[in-house]
């Protein structure tokens, strides 16, 4: 969902993109998709192409990506730290808890298969060995986790004109993610629906368009010679 700024852009531009199908019918957009890192897009390629319709093999062994932004994110910090001595062990967690959270880590929580960081520098591979991720639901995030085919539990922050749940609602009918309201999200809510997350089965069909930088410039490149014409 569009916020403030992208809508007084919109009156102000010529041509609007858009990343979901649902916003692009509303704005009268073309659906191009997210412009993703140069990382994201191969590593999705990549997914793509090795994929064989042969039943996926499962390690015993899951592992959860925790991300909260550059910041990290105390709500999410502190549900996954109660929550890790409830756990078993068969379930391991690298978790981004933010530059200035390290020393905040309690006893309790620093366990065998808990990975603290304080910031991840490369997405594509913490990704690449995530079998679910917990994060919250900024646009980019959604399009990344939609490409790579992930499964989410997704925590949307309820600022602005509540676009994180409007992107989050996106993953959710894709079949990819369970969505969580902030106050929601506790220890207990994760012990409870850790084991549906992990069992979702995102559609592939639903992944987006990895091509939209190439779409935009052309979309901008032939309404500029249009221009030129009249």
């Amino acid at each position: 969902m569009p916020g403030f700024a992208n809508k007084v852009g919109k009156a102000l531009g010529g041509e609007c993109f858009a990343n979901f199908e649902s916003v692009g019918r509303k704005w009268n957009a073309h659906v191009v998709g997210m412009p993703l890192r140069q990382e994201i897009i191969d590593y999705a390629k990549k997914i793509s192409q090795s994929a064989d319709d042969q039943p996926e093999e499962r390690s015993r062994t899951s592992e959860v990506l925790v991300i909260g932004g550059s910041q990290g994110s105390m709500r999410i910090n502190e549900a996954i730290w109660s929550a890790l001595p409830k756990i078993g062990g068969e379930i391991r967690f690298r978790h981004a808890v933010g530059a200035g959270n390290l020393d905040r880590i309690p006893p309790i929580a620093r366990r065998d298969g808990y990975e603290p960081i304080g910031f991840i520098e490369d997405m594509a591979e913490a990704y690449r060995s995530a079998d679910l991720v917990i994060s919250r639901a900024g646009a980019v995030t959604c399009a990344e986790l939609l490409a790579l085919g992930k499964r989410a539990i997704l925590v949307p922050l309820g600022h602005g004109n509540g676009e994180q749940s409007f992107n989050a609602q996106e993953l959710v009918e894709a079949g990819s993610a369970i969505s969580v309201t902030d106050s929601k999200f506790d220890d207990d809510w994760l012990i409870e629906n850790l084991p549906r997350a992990l069992a979702l089965q995102p559609r592939v069909s639903t992944k987006p368009r990895l091509d939209a930088v190439e779409r935009m410039v052309a979309s901008i490149l032939a309404s500029s010679l249009r221009g030129r014409r009249r």
